[in-house]
């Protein structure tokens, strides 16, 4: 295993940076990323890109494709990941909006068309620098920095750094479907077999795993 640098052509129009990217099919997918209106130099204007771009790893050319859709607001520290021929990007945080986000999107790279997901239950809270893993038929999102929720302007200052995880599940069967009927409406579990007790304790219990560090920044 070695390290070494790759050459490439037509550049992508400026440099970013804190934009994870995705392979599919040959090609290195980026959205959006930080960067500067000076790129490449740094004079502290920051930009937040909402544009997609890809590398052709074969031919090593960039690509910037026309897309359709619903684009997402330009970010940084955001999450992107596939799952069924589609590219998912999640959270993220602009600077200049002094925004977090936690909206799910799509982006088909074959029709270069972008859509806002929905997802049924409650979602993450908003954050940044997350970790997602996609296992099976479920993303797996751990971590991540949000606000402090609290909603004074000198706690407002602060962020927290999360240790919870949470699982998106692309496509739940009827026990997983039911067992979040239950949850929802705070149904009597006593006559469940011990089973699905057990299952539902698992859903429903804490699931820190150390406490969460509050810092400024």
């Amino acid at each position: 295993m070695e390290w070494r640098y790759i050459q490439t052509l037509v550049s992508h129009h400026h440099f970013v940076i804190f934009t994870p990217p995705s392979i599919y099919r040959g090609r290195m997918y980026i959205f959006g990323g930080r960067g500067d209106k000076h790129s490449p130099y740094h004079s502290q204007e920051e930009m937040y890109c909402a544009e997609i771009v890809y590398l052709d790893l074969k031919t090593k050319v960039w690509h910037r494709p026309s897309t359709t859709g619903k684009v997402p607001v330009g970010r940084r520290s955001h999450s992107m990941f596939i799952y069924n021929n589609l590219i998912y990007v999640f959270g993220g945080y602009n600077g200049l909006l002094d925004q977090h986000f936690n909206d799910l999107y799509t982006f088909d790279p074959k029709a270069n068309c972008w859509n806002l997901i929905k997802p049924h239950g409650k979602p993450p809270t908003p954050r940044r620098r997350q970790v997602g893993i996609v296992k099976g038929t479920r993303l797996f999102l751990f971590g991540g920095t949000s606000p402090y929720p609290h909603e004074t302007a000198q706690e407002q200052a602060f962020l927290i750094d999360n240790n919870d995880t949470n699982i998106l599940d692309f496509e739940p069967n009827l026990k997983t479907l039911s067992i979040l009927a239950v949850v929802e409406n705070r149904i009597d579990t006593t006559w469940l077999p011990r089973e699905l007790r057990l299952e539902i304790k698992a859903m429903t219990q804490p699931n820190s795993i150390s406490r969460p560090i509050n810092h400024a920044g």
